[in-house]
């Protein structure tokens, strides 16, 4: 087990009991629903009230807070080493997003530890979030995520469907034009 793989052992087992479950997102989230593909950072989102006992916890096993903003915060390990670890990131979430995302979503275990995968629907509306907000940044493996995505869990866009009016709602008539085109 590499310095990574015990950092993510040591903190679920530190916060157990002590905080929210931390709700997986990001790449290793998309990994785990269905596309294989690298990431640089380890993503996860809690509710705020619960960023105290994380980054202590994070301190003790050799990460040091590089970034804090009001919605997020970003980890990186202290150890010097020959390749780059990657960096743990904390979304901030309030209570009610946090919730819903917990309670559709499903527990799932990380080397030993305990995380939230949430509904597909849910990494898809973050990622059309950050396409509507982010302009640019990342965009293209964004968009064939989504894409990626609605092909592995067979989710209806067509015109008029839920997820079509879900699509809009966390993203842009623009961003869905580009989806319908380049899912054909």
């Amino acid at each position: 087990m590499n310095f990574f793989e015990k950092s993510i052992k040591i903190l679920g087992k530190n916060i157990k009991g002590k905080s929210n479950i931390p709700i997986l997102i990001g790449g290793w989230a998309v990994n785990m629903l269905g596309i294989p593909r690298q990431t640089v950072d380890f993503d996860i989102m809690i509710p705020e009230e619960d960023f105290g006992i994380i980054s202590e916890v994070l301190d003790k096993i050799g990460y040091k807070e590089v970034i804090k903003t009001g919605i997020h915060a970003r980890f990186k390990a202290k150890q010097n080493s020959y390749f780059t670890l990657p960096f743990i990131d904390c979304l901030f979430a309030d209570i009610k997003t946090y919730s819903i995302l917990k309670n559709q979503g499903k527990k799932i275990n990380i080397f030993g530890s305990e995380f939230i995968l949430p509904d597909v629907k849910h990494i898809i509306a973050m990622k059309l979030h950050a396409l509507k907000y982010r302009k640019g940044i990342e965009e293209n493996k964004d968009i064939n995520d989504i894409i990626t995505l609605i092909k592995i869990h067979n989710l209806d866009i067509s015109t008029g469907s839920e997820f079509y009016n879900f699509c809009l709602k966390y993203g842009s008539k623009n961003i869905l034009r580009k989806i319908l085109n380049e899912k054909k």
